[in-house]
């Protein structure tokens, strides 16, 4: 459900283009039908295993783009953290995945009928155009230090509560 097979065919493809592109993938899962895929990347980092809580920030502390080619979703916990640590997103527009990420502010939505090109074609704009990807960056973390902060959330709550008092 997350689009794997999307994220290796578009790395294949831009490895025919650029010589610096580099996919790092992290989480559990079973891979063995995308191994002809991952054998043909030479850019590659795979972690596939439990990824403790502990391991995301160093994950995250560099730059990069956080992408999440879903077929399908509700929502997802990677977000939030990639907001967190000033790392914009590309991800399919499904769900609330469009509740978590606002298009050319935090990152890019992807179309869910066309995936791959669609993919292909912000992943390249986004490395050919580094000042818009440093744009988001610095509204990911104005968003994490503001609404998603926790003192933000708690005074949003008090005065709610407050008024429904």
């Amino acid at each position: 459900y997350k689009g794997l097979e999307h994220l290796l065919k578009v790395q294949i493809k831009l490895e025919k283009i650029y010589n610096d592109i580099f996919l790092e993938i992290y989480g559990n899962g079973n891979i063995a039908q995308y191994s002809l895929d991952i054998k043909k990347i030479r850019n590659i980092k795979l972690e596939n295993r439990w990824i403790h809580e502990n391991e995301i920030c160093k994950i995250f502390n560099k730059p990069c783009i956080n992408i999440m080619p879903y077929i399908e979703a509700s929502q997802s916990g990677v977000i939030p953290v990639a907001l967190s640590c000033a790392i914009p997103s590309i991800a399919t527009n499904l769900g609330g995945i469009s509740e978590q990420i606002e298009n050319n502010i935090h990152g890019l939505l992807l179309d869910s009928e066309n995936i791959e090109t669609d993919l292909f074609d912000k992943i390249q704009y986004l490395y050919n155009n580094r000042s818009i990807c440093n744009k988001f960056s610095q509204n990911c973390f104005q968003l994490s230090q503001t609404k998603l902060s926790w003192k933000y959330i708690v005074k949003k709550l008090y005065q709610d509560l407050k008024i429904s008092l």
